[in-house]
């Protein structure tokens, strides 16, 4: 699960970073749309922040990586260039996929590592998962710039859906239940 979300995390910090102001470059049009976008990222983070409290999960991180790989229809929406209504609805469900996440690994690192060892698996967790983001940040702009910002949008979206589907190879990840 962490290296997987270190590469998660490289390839959605360019993408919200760099690559998605790249995309919105127009002066006249491009901040507004741009704003757009993260303001659907940041309703979905509410609405899942909302969900994820009502809902027992049986398998929370099965879920929660479906729905991670789900969420680079936002990646993909922006390389594609499509409406701008598809891709504030992407960034609604990226953010619902993310808040879910967020919430059902740090139930279950709670639930499922000791106590006396959390703080430490915790530190270890957040380090491996967040170590290479800035790499992603640092390498997108001069990426985009040699090979453009879609085909870079496209790289981040697939690195995010394998990344995530990866996990699910893992049994412990897959069949992690909640008590």
């Amino acid at each position: 699960m962490v290296v997987s979300f270190a590469l998660i995390n490289m390839a959605f910090e360019s993408m919200l970073s760099v690559l998605g102001p790249l995309n919105f470059s127009d002066p006249v049009t491009g901040p507004k749309q741009w704003s757009y976008n993260l303001a659907g990222l940041s309703v979905g983070m509410l609405i899942g922040g909302i969900w994820v409290l009502k809902v027992k999960i049986g398998r929370p991180l099965y879920l929660a990586m479906v729905l991670i790989a789900l969420s680079a229809v936002w990646d993909y929406a922006l390389a594609f260039d499509l409406p701008m209504s598809f891709s504030v609805l992407a960034a609604i469900f990226s953010g619902i996929s993310l808040e879910v996440f967020m919430v059902t690994w740090n139930t279950s690192l709670q639930s499922h590592v000791p106590e006396e060892s959390y703080s430490r698996v915790s530190s270890y967790d957040t380090l491996g998962s967040f170590g290479i983001a800035p790499l992603g940040i640092v390498i997108a702009g001069p990426l985009a710039m040699h090979f453009g910002v879609n085909t870079i949008l496209f790289i981040t979206g697939t690195t995010t859906l394998i990344a995530s589907i990866a996990s699910l190879l893992v049994p412990s990840v897959r069949n992690l239940r909640n008590d």
